[in-house]
């Protein structure tokens, strides 16, 4: 009966496979740590010569440090940087590039002897040299699990906090200026309820998207918090799930989120769409019979589909495997992939490279080590896809809605540091409107264009373009104005 069990699980998974799009190939595959086995990558970022991760590394016996290394485009180390308390609680847990051309690195390091934590921000400049760093301490326990640049050159924090006694987590988001000085946060949270919080961004309209973890009467949901600049909750929602580990915001205002909810007594990964006050437009689970699977990050692909990571755990060896899941836009499965190192490998964090490759980081197994190490993967880009689909120009360009009546929305997404400018021409390729002109750092961004021109009168009805240069890569798209 069991031979028979394996004979059909095998030929399920063959059939399966069969459906999708040839998985990419995996172009190298690095690991980084030492002898103390406790090595792991928590978020990873393209730069313009290569890649930054955030994670944590082993020191001594159970003592943890926050850890950043720079590589280039081939895994290959260029230095590495240890700091934190010398307690066992210390975490890199988040990593962003700064407008400036810098690093922040978010995460947790141990306090009062290791007694209590601190959440802390700290900025690093391209070789590696620390300018500053900041500890936040908003309760007995106060874990930082993502950061992000603001566009007033701020960074906003999203984490955990609890005290001793009642052991009650709640989510907490803190808003900070330039030099990492907090201005404002705010606790969200009820008694006797369990909330984390894992992921978020700012959005398009100023505020701030929070999606994490509520559990109540024993019962898990994603928990999905939105708020206005002010750090005040414009609405909130929970779906019969589990947490929301990764989310990022979409062209039409909507999100993406990466979670896992159980399925038949199967934990499937979840991938959500949801419109922009959280209604779930469409989902999809997936996974492998009689295997665990989660995902914990979701990136926007080049194509407009996505791309989100995390593991599988199986009770057999490899018994935990990278996963890696890829859809278009209406979340139809294009490809999936799975990675070993040794029988342990975690994917944390996945991003697409400006070369329409894929960079992933999270632990992987080390059997000279006998533990886990900084588990660094690059995959080739998505095969069957165009050329320019499969080298991307490093910008991406949406516009919505259009047509438009006067009102539209540019999103565009920079993948590499650059001078850029955006600016609208009309169907005589005459600049009519200059809408950004200066530094950007990689990341999602949306202006708004009014459909006015220099002076600020209306444009009649007709065809325009908005148009976008850096680093020598130019994107146009029309916009037809329907007055």
């Amino acid at each position: 009966m069991r031979a028979i069990r394996a004979t059909c699980l095998i030929w399920a998974i063959l059939i399966v496979d069969s459906l999708f799009a040839q998985a990419p190939d995996t172009l190298w595959t690095r690991l980084y740590g030492d002898f103390h086995g406790q090595d792991e990558g928590r978020c990873v970022r393209e730069t313009g010569d290569g890649y930054i991760t955030a994670g944590t590394k082993g020191v001594s016996g159970s003592y943890r440090d926050l850890w950043i290394l720079k590589t280039d485009h081939d895994g290959n180390l260029l230095w590495e940087k240890t700091f934190g308390s010398s307690g066992d609680s210390d975490r890199g847990n988040s990593i962003a590039l700064t407008s400036d051309g810098c690093y922040v690195i978010a995460g947790t390091v141990a306090s009062e002897g290791d007694a209590y934590t601190e959440a802390i921000l700290a900025k690093f400049d391209k070789s590696g040299n620390m300018i500053w760093k900041k500890t936040y301490s908003l309760d007995d326990y106060t874990k930082a699990h993502y950061v992000q640049e603001t566009t007033d050159k701020g960074f906003v924090l999203i984490g955990t906090v609890w005290d001793w006694e009642t052991s009650d987590p709640d989510i907490f988001i803190l808003k900070t200026d330039a030099d990492g000085n907090a201005l404002a946060h705010k606790i969200i949270g009820t008694p006797d309820i369990y909330e984390r919080g894992y992921s978020g961004q700012q959005t398009s309209d100023g505020g701030y998207i929070i999606s994490g973890l509520k559990v109540e009467s024993s019962s898990s949901y994603l928990y999905l918090i939105k708020l206005d600049s002010s750090l005040n909750i414009t609405w909130e929602k929970t779906y019969s799930g589990c947490e929301g580990k990764g989310i990022k915001q979409l062209a039409d205002e909507g999100f993406i989120i990466a979670s896992h909810k159980v399925v038949a007594n199967d934990v499937e990964a979840w991938l959500i769409r949801t419109d922009k006050n959280g209604n779930i437009v469409k989902d999809i689970t997936f996974g492998v019979p009689y295997d665990n699977d989660l995902l914990n990050s979701v990136d926007i692909t080049n194509d407009g589909g996505f791309v989100a990571a995390g593991y599988t755990h199986h009770s057999l060896p490899p018994q935990r495997r990278m996963f890696i899941l890829k859809t278009d836009i209406d979340l139809n499965t294009q490809w999936e992939k799975y990675i070993e190192c040794a029988h342990w490998a975690e994917a944390n964090s996945i991003e697409e490279t400006s070369e329409g490759n894929f960079i992933i980081v999270g632990k992987g197994y080390n059997n000279s080590q006998n533990g886990c190490d900084l588990f660094l993967v690059k995959l080739g880009g998505s095969p069957g896809l165009s050329e320019k689909v499969r080298h991307p120009s490093p910008l991406s360009l949406d516009i919505f809605p259009n047509p438009c009546n006067r009102r539209v929305k540019i999103h565009y997404k920079v993948r590499n540091p650059c001078e850029l400018r955006v600016r609208i021409l009309n169907a005589s390729g005459q600049v009519v409107k200059d809408i950004s002109h200066g530094y950007a750092a990689p990341g999602d961004y949306t202006l708004f264009w009014d459909g006015n021109d220099f002076s600020g009168r209306p444009l009649p009805s007709g065809i325009y373009f908005c148009q976008i240069e850096a680093s020598g890569s130019r994107l146009t798209e029309r916009i037809v104005v329907m007055r």
